[in-house]
């Protein structure tokens, strides 16, 4: 499988970004980033086009009020979705917004990697429990 980050890969309009924060399966903290995922299940997947396969998709909101240069905005991005290209067959079917919380200290830029591949794998774990209780519930 390809290791590039593509277009069916992300979070592109606003109806789905609002899809994920109307209903919020887990929620994941690591440093000033916070991860939030809605699972695709039998009764959401209407959301989606009928003749693709649903797999994992994020969406960043990486704010100016924040990290105020560019730089350090898209090196957050860009640290984010090198993460995701690699982990996102280990998470179950879900939308996921990464979000900056905060203004980040300078030496937490330098360190984001470990910071963000924390906040996946904690993420994982809940999105995996969280999809068994549904499957359990149908």
């Amino acid at each position: 499988m390809s290791k590039r980050f593509i277009r069916s890969q992300r979070l592109l309009t606003a109806k789905d970004y609002s899809h994920v924060f109307e209903q919020v399966h887990a929620k994941a903290v690591s440093g000033p980033l916070l991860a939030l995922a809605r699972l695709h299940t039998p009764k959401n997947a209407g959301s989606r086009l009928a003749d693709e396969e649903p797999q994992s998709r994020i969406g960043l909101i990486i704010a100016k009020k924040h990290l105020k240069h560019a730089v350090d905005r898209n090196r957050v991005k860009r640290c984010c979705r090198a993460v995701f290209r690699h982990e996102h067959l280990s998470f179950p079917h879900a939308d996921i917004i990464v979000l900056l919380r905060g203004k980040p200290k300078p030496d937490e830029l330098s360190t984001l990697s470990p910071k963000v591949e924390e906040l996946f794998s904690r993420l994982s774990v809940k999105l995996h429990r969280e999809a068994s209780r549904i499957a359990a519930e149908c």
